[in-house]
């Protein structure tokens, strides 16, 4: 998977993932199915994109990566499907994850866009009216 990922050829990648045992798909590096994950979701197909990222977090719960997925699924919430409130989760449990210097910068950077969001956010006031 490695290997198609490097020859850009994502596609056949993805093929490659979908078809692999729960137990085969465990044994790939994490930093490959991160790759996968952000190709998809710049692919316009993030539902699938947020499918790997589920599966990396469920195969390496603990794993040296959990910084970068739990990014990723933040970020492909909040950039792709348009969800602050179910990224925001994610992206505060990136900071928890003991995550790199680079990974942290943009878990923040994104919790100040969905900050943003909300203050820029207005809502229509019902005011009822009494004729008197």
């Amino acid at each position: 998977m490695e290997r198609l990922l490097t020859q850009e050829q994502p596609g056949d990648a993805l093929n490659l993932f979908l078809a692999l045992a729960p137990e085969q798909r465990r044994s790939v590096p994490v930093p490959a199915g991160i790759a996968l994950a952000q190709w998809l979701a710049a692919s316009d197909n993030p539902d699938a994109a947020l499918a790997i990222y589920g599966r990396l977090r469920e195969d390496h719960p603990r794993g040296p990566h959990l910084d970068l997925v739990l990014l990723g699924l933040g970020l492909t919430l909040l950039r792709h499907k348009g969800r602050p409130t179910a990224a925001y989760q994610f992206l505060l449990d990136t900071l928890d994850a003991d995550p790199s210097p680079e990974c942290a910068a943009a878990a923040r950077a994104a919790l100040e866009e969905i900050n943003d969001l909300q203050k820029f956010q207005v809502r229509p006031r019902r005011v009822e009216r009494r004729d008197e």
